[in-house]
């Protein structure tokens, strides 16, 4: 089995950045071979901003998101049910969608933006490790951090090595949650989000 050992204390690195073309639109990250490009605009990190606002998630840590993903999985899996039920019992706020607060809506339609770009086949379901390792980056801590805990939820063998796959997993769960709050992501199909993330994830693993 082919393994790769990774240096956690490094930033991870997962496309080569552009210059905005033009002045204050955003960043361009060019993630394919063939240009596909994900653009983060200064919306994009208002929105996440106000979605942790909202969610309180600056106040809850990676370890605290990604046990309550696995928590409600089984067999590796959790479905679009499970995963609404460990949001609202983490995080209060949503427990008032519905009503007339925008900002738990906005909340709300992104989270299910995340679950979808995970939702593979459109099954209603998500593999569990990929996403409590996506959702990590909505909570408290650092960044080395959220990657070395991320690491360990793929380390099945505990031997600190990942096998190819799951270190194309491992990237592919970070790639997912920063094209579902871009707008450019959000305006793509869930199909083509994970064919992006995947061809991106499988050249990063290499």
């Amino acid at each position: 089995v082919q393994t790769c050992a990774l240096p956690i204390s490094e930033p991870l690195e997962a496309a080569s950045v552009q210059e905005p073309l033009e002045a204050g639109s955003g960043l361009d990250f060019k993630l394919t071979d063939t240009g596909c490009v994900m653009r983060v605009l200064p919306e994009d990190s208002q929105a996440l901003q106000m979605l942790v606002g909202i969610l309180g998630a600056d106040q809850i840590t990676f370890e605290q998101i990604s046990q309550a993903v696995i928590s409600v999985a089984a067999s590796n899996v959790v479905t679009r049910d499970g995963f609404w039920a460990a949001m609202k019992g983490l995080f209060p706020a949503l427990q008032a969608r519905g009503g007339a607060d925008p900002g738990v809506e906005l909340a709300c339609d992104l989270l299910g933006a995340i679950f979808n770009a995970f939702d593979r086949g459109e099954k209603g379901s998500a593999s569990s490790d990929e996403l409590a390792c996506g959702m990590m980056l909505l909570s408290a801590g650092s960044k080395s951090d959220k990657i070395r805990h991320g690491f360990t939820i793929f380390d099945t063998h505990s031997d600190n090595s990942l096998s190819r796959r799951q270190m194309w997993k491992f990237l592919r769960s970070f790639l997912s949650v920063l094209l579902a709050v871009t707008s450019n992501g959000r305006a793509w199909s869930n199909e083509h989000i994970q064919a992006v993330v995947d061809d991106t994830a499988v050249l990063e693993a290499q």
